[in-house]
């Protein structure tokens, strides 16, 4: 999705600003692939691709190809010293750039929830048709990681998606300022978080099977949350995800999440 001016500052700065704390959440999942050679990375929503040219230094000696590909261009791709390429489009033109089976790993770092459409529903549609186009581009063995939030209701599940999603999204000045009043800087844009829940139906629509995460720091609920029917959410859980289709094209069964709310397993590995 194309970005305005703001939001284009704001996740450029948030992007530099994350490199350690990527380093930190990936470090064990990364070790895994140190033996393999002619690694082919993908980051989608990439940023100024810093990260992207972090993991171009952490397997320098994988003869390794890494790929940004963002809606918008950052000044940051004007380095030549980076060994990372840049492709200036939308996730939904993923097959007019690469081929099926092309990545063995590829990244989505706070990307999914902007992932939005002109309705809440056609939004949870598009999010699982585009997941199982990025599926596609895995090789057979390739995984894909995906740093992002849960928002769960109280109540409705999907309470909080619903209206959250309703109101970035709504045009109106007097709602775009207040949602930028506190800090949302989709206003007028849109964003629409996932409760757990939603996570799982989500990945299994798109045949994706969570093969291990990592939940992420509980938040601390404000009077706003509570307007909003938010239960509980946790920030940046990092989940990493194989194909479920077997070579024959068959779906197995997908693993869900452990039983209890993120923050009762904050830090804590799930496989």
């Amino acid at each position: 999705m194309k970005i305005n001016l703001n939001q284009k500052e704001y996740y450029g700065a948030i992007e530099r600003n994350s490199i350690d704390f990527y380093a930190k959440k990936y470090q064990v999942y990364l070790e895994q692939f140190k033996e393999k050679k002619d690694l082919k990375i993908l980051d989608i929503g990439g940023a100024s691709g810093m990260f992207a040219s972090y993991l171009s230094d952490v397997f320098k000696d994988n003869n390794c190809e890494v790929y940004v590909l963002d809606s918008t261009k950052y000044e940051e791709w004007e380095d030549s010293e980076r060994n990372v390429r840049y492709i200036e489009d939308t996730v939904e033109n993923l097959s007019q750039h690469f081929q099926k089976s092309s990545f063995d790993i590829i990244f989505m770092n706070r990307v999914v929830h902007h992932l939005v459409y002109n309705s809440w529903t056609k939004t949870h549609i598009m999010m699982a048709e585009l997941l199982k186009d990025i599926s596609g581009i895995l090789k057979s063995d390739g995984r894909l990681f995906i740093c992002d939030h849960f928002y769960n209701g109280f109540i409705f599940d999907n309470a909080p998606s619903f209206l959250i999603y309703k109101l970035t999204s709504c045009k109106i000045p007097f709602i775009v300022k207040l949602c930028k009043a506190f800090k949302a800087e989709s206003a007028g844009v849109g964003v629409c978080f996932l409760s757990q829940k939603n996570w799982d139906r989500l990945l299994n629509k798109a045949d994706l099977t969570i093969e291990n995460a990592i939940f992420g720091s509980k938040g601390i609920k404000k009077i706003q949350h509570y307007l909003l029917f938010i239960g509980s959410y946790s920030y940046d859980n990092v989940m990493m995800l194989k194909s479920h289709l077997s070579p024959q094209g068959s779906p197995k069964v997908a693993p869900r999440f452990p039983q209890g709310s993120p923050e009762n397993v904050e830090g804590k590995f799930y496989n």
